[in-house]
């Protein structure tokens, strides 16, 4: 029994460390990694397994391995697995540290949330453990709190701690008291009360396991890059471009790197590791973006009086350009959406902009596209595990490894009813047992504004 039998982590996707951003990463710092589609991917502490499960689904063709020592968390994932009725995933309830000696190589290893909250000892097995189960050209994604950012987090999670012990409630109210106190210098207030709101934000299973972890050990970059070098590995990048080192001054890319934490007070790194042996690029290579695809769920690009056109994604993302080359790429995508177009097609010197718009999180890029459904499919066929999280309250987890709340409870009946097995007459005639008060041509106009809604979403595979 763990405290994560007691309590459960959020189990969510992370779109950064789905194993082709970490090929996607590796290719822009001059790597050759393993083809996505037919790689062996390890995740190390998966929880019930749902990042790897999602992953699965649009990538048949490869092996997904978890494990975790919450009996309860891989007993769930395995009845998910079940119900998905997947078999390229599998998930252990087993120390990471036990690995049979003679474990099969893995392409893309995953260790996401765990090194800065386990013992020294044990971060020096988890990554020894990756570097004997890294295949030679493998990539590794180790993710960590790191300083100097993680001192003002340090400073508000030990003082809940001495307030409120690892009592969840005593510990939010502790919080919601510390996002005023008017008697404290401004500078000192402001911060207390931003980390304070930061982590009521959490969900109880994150802030009882992330927050008041009795390990939570924050490191500089450099002692990192230095640990993971100890045990034959290196940094390769961050798993989004975004966060690579903008201090161009400076001529040591490690020392880039740890200089860029102090300009931006970086608290957190999602870092990508590679063998020693392995050639990195000093920078990223713009052009390695050319046989890669592209999509960008954007809205219209809405014009402002400088000349200027604001894009926003349906992630929140947003981004002001008078470029017209960003315009052309943007408006393509967006008419193409959920299709991910080639990079190839806008020519290889569109390359740096597709670069520049993948950094500023307004258009994603994979080295395998995503399932893309025709408009009006003949037999719908929804994600499986999308549909078995339907009616669950919990969110629905997109082709895109996104999560994607529906309230409408119709649009919800057609995901569970689009298998793959029916006809769009056979789902208009079942969709209308369930609402015999309606009319056939209301269900009928329901039931193609529910499909497309579903395609749009990136949840029919086909």
């Amino acid at each position: 029994m763990t405290d994560y039998d007691l309590v459960d982590y959020p189990s969510k996707p992370f779109p950064q460390c789905h194993p082709d951003r970490l090929a996607l990463m590796a290719r822009l710092f001059g790597l050759k990694p393993p083809p996505v589609e037919t790689s062996r991917v390890l995740e190390i502490g998966c929880g019930d397994g749902l990042n790897l499960i999602a992953s699965a689904v649009v990538l048949p063709g490869a092996a997904f391995h978890g494990v975790d020592i919450s009996a309860a968390a891989t007993r769930r994932g395995r009845r998910l697995i079940r119900e998905t009725g997947l078999k390229n995933v599998r998930l252990e309830t087993r120390d990471f540290r036990d690995l049979p000696p003679k474990t099969r190589k893995f392409d893309y290893v995953i260790a996401h949330g765990l090194y800065s909250w386990v013992p020294a000892e044990i971060r020096d097995a988890l990554l020894a453990g990756i570097r004997s189960v890294l295949s030679p050209h493998g990539i590794a994604f180790v993710s960590y709190n790191t300083y100097p950012g993680a001192y003002l987090r340090q400073m508000v999670r030990e003082m809940a701690a001495i307030a409120a012990g690892t009592d969840l409630a005593a510990t939010r109210a502790w919080l919601e008291s510390a996002t005023n106190l008017p008697d404290a210098p401004a500078i000192y207030r402001a911060v207390v009360a931003d980390e304070a709101r930061d982590m009521l934000r959490r969900e109880d299973g994150a802030l009882f396991h992330d927050d008041l972890s009795a390990t939570n050990q924050p490191v500089w970059f450099r002692d990192f890059a230095a640990h993971a070098a100890a045990h034959g590995l290196q940094y390769v990048a961050e798993a989004d471009l975004a966060g690579t080192a903008r201090v161009s001054q400076i001529p040591d890319r490690l020392q880039r790197e740890q200089h860029a934490d102090f300009h931006l007070g970086r608290r957190f790194r999602q870092t990508l590791l590679c063998h020693a042996a392995q050639s990195v690029a000093d920078e990223p290579d713009p052009a390695a973006l050319e046989n890669t695809f592209a999509g960008a769920p954007v809205d219209p690009a809405i014009p402002h009086p400088d000349g200027a056109f604001e894009y926003v994604n349906r992630t929140g993302a947003r981004i002001r350009t008078t470029d017209a080359g960003h315009r052309a790429i943007l408006d393509s995508l967006a008419a193409a959406w959920p299709v991910y177009l080639p990079v190839s097609r806008f020519g290889r010197a569109a390359c740096p902009r597709f670069a520049d718009l993948f950094a500023a999180g307004i258009l994603d890029l994979r080295t395998v596209a995503p399932p893309a459904p025709k408009r009006r499919p003949a037999r719908p066929h929804a994600s499986p595990l999308a549909r078995s999280q339907t009616g669950s309250g919990a969110p629905l987890t997109t082709l895109h490894h996104l999560e994607l709340f529906i309230a409408s409870e119709s649009l919800q009946a057609v995901l569970a009813l689009a298998d793959g097995s029916r006809t769009r007459a056979q789902l208009l005639r079942d969709l209308r047992k369930l609402y015999p008060d309606d009319s056939r041509e209301a269900v009928a106009a329901a039931l193609e504004q529910h499909l497309e809604e579903l395609r749009l979403y990136g949840l029919l595979l086909a």
